[in-house]
């Protein structure tokens, strides 16, 4: 889906499309799991479009009453952590979005092709 955004109407063939093409492998998918009071989130990776392997990198413990200050610097870290995760994949994302309008628009006789 991030890739169709990207390259929507946008020539796919030349240097700067591909040098796009291979950044956007590296965007990491991200997955979150909510289970009662916990929050996993993980780093999916995928081959060929393929499911590959899944790497937790928080597992998020949401206190439903609030016990004592060090479960709220617990959750406090944690939410920085994530914040600052996603926050750098959504930097990624707009930086290749930029990048990308800087592509040549594709060629009518191109968009046609598609079709046939």
């Amino acid at each position: 889906m991030l890739y169709e955004v990207v390259f929507k109407g946008k020539d796919k063939e030349c240097n700067l499309a591909k040098k796009i093409d291979n950044s956007l492998i590296t965007v990491p998918m991200t997955g979150v799991l909510i289970v009662r009071d916990h929050i996993c989130v993980s780093v999916l990776y995928s081959f060929n479009g393929k499911f590959y392997k899944a790497y937790e990198i928080l597992d998020l413990k949401l206190p439903l009453c609030i016990s004592n200050r060090k479960s709220v610097e617990d959750l406090l870290e944690n939410a920085i952590k994530l914040k600052i995760h996603f926050e750098g994949v959504a930097d990624e994302v707009v930086r290749l979005k930029t990048e990308s309008n800087k592509l040549p628009l594709q060629e009518a006789n191109q968009s046609l092709d598609i079709f046939f």
